[in-house]
C-alpha cells in the first residue's frame, strides 16, 4: 500500500489487513479508525516519510515473519504476536499515541538503536521488553499533555541506551516500575541515564535499578523527583568503571 497524496481515511471500525509494504509520502496522510491495521506480510517494510508520522491506529503484526521499519512511524497501540518479530532497524522513533495498554509483545522486537516513546494522554502501561526483545530508548510523556497520571511498567523492562521523563505543560508524569527490575545502559554507545525533569517522578516500591555508562558521563535524576529502590552501578564481574553525574535529589527506599 502506497499512499502518493492525499489521505486515505478508514472510518469507523473497519480493519485492514495487508501482506504487502506501507509507504506515505511526503504529501500522503492515512486518517486511522477504530480498526485494526495488520501486518500480515513476511520480510515487508513499514515506512512514512512525512515530516509527522500519520497514527495508523491499532497496530498487529501477525504475518509469522518480519516486519521492519523504514523510518519513523506512529500508532496508538501495538500487539507483537507469537512468532512474529518487529525490527526497528536503525535510528528511528516508534511512538504509541493510546493510553491503557499500548504496547503487548508476544514475539520479539529488535531494538536496534531505536527510541520507543508513549504519549498516552492518560494511566498508560509500559510494555515489559527485556533480554532479547528490549527497549534502546524509552521516553514518556508528551510535552503538550495537561494531566496528573501514571506511565507503569507491566513488568521488568531493560533499555540498552537511556531512560527519559518528558513534563507535560501542566500536570505530573510518573514512570511507576512498581515492584519491578529497570536495567539501563549497556549499548555500544549507551548514556545509561534516566532523566527526570521538572513535574516528572521516577518511583519504584520493589526491585532494583541498575544502571551502566559505556560512553561518557551519564546523568541521573534531575528537577523531579527520583526514588528507587535498591539502586546499582554496573556489576563487580564487568572489570569497567562507570560515572554519573545527580541531576538533581536521588532516594533509594532499600
Amino acid at each position: 500500500l502506497t499512499i502518493d497524496a492525499g489521505t486515505l481515511v478508514n472510518s469507523g471500525t473497519k480493519n485492514i489487513t495487508l501482506a504487502g509494504n506501507l509507504s506515505l509520502a511526503t504529501n500522503g496522510n492515512y486518517t486511522k479508525g477504530s480498526g485494526t491495521f495488520t501486518f500480515d506480510g513476511t520480510s515487508k517494510t513499514w515506512t512514512d516519510n512525512r515530516a509527522a508520522p500519520a497514527d495508523i491506529g491499532a497496530v498487529v503484526i501477525d504475518g509469522g515473519g518480519t516486519i521492519s521499519l523504514g523510518s519513523s512511524v506512529k500508532a496508538t497501540s501495538l500487539n507483537i504476536t507469537g512468532s512474529d518479530t518487529l525490527n526497528a532497524a536503525g535510528t528511528y522513533t516508534l511512538t504509541l499515541s493510546g493510553s491503557g495498554t499500548a504496547l503487548t509483545n508476544s514475539g520479539t522486537f529488535t531494538c536496534s538503536t531505536s527510541t520507543v516513546t508513549y504519549e498516552g494522554a492518560s494511566a498508560t502501561t509500559v510494555g515489559a521488553l527485556n533480554s532479547a526483545s528490549h527497549y534502546y530508548n524509552l521516553i514518556v510523556g508528551l510535552s503538550t499533555d495537561t494531566g496528573t497520571f501514571s506511565y507503569t511498567a507491566a513488568g521488568e523492562i531493560e533499555a540498552s541506551g537511556s531512560v527519559t521523563l518528558i513534563a507535560g505543560s501542566s500536570g505530573v508524569h510518573t514512570l511507576d516500575m512498581s515492584t519491578y527490575n529497570l536495567s539501563v545502559g549497556g549499548g555500544a554507545a549507551s548514556t545509561g541515564g534516566i532523566a527526570v525533569p521538572a513535574r516528572t517522578v521516577f518511583t519504584q516500591t520493589s526491585g532494583t535499578t541498575k544502571v551502566y555508562s559505556s560512553s561518557g558521563t551519564a546523568t541521573l535524576g534531575g528537577a523531579g523527583t527520583t526514588k528507587f529502590y535498591d539502586f546499582q552501578i554496573g556489576n563487580t564481574s564487568d572489570g569497567a568503571t562507570y560515572t554519573f553525574n545527580l541531576g538533581g535529589d536521588v532516594g533509594d527506599s532499600n
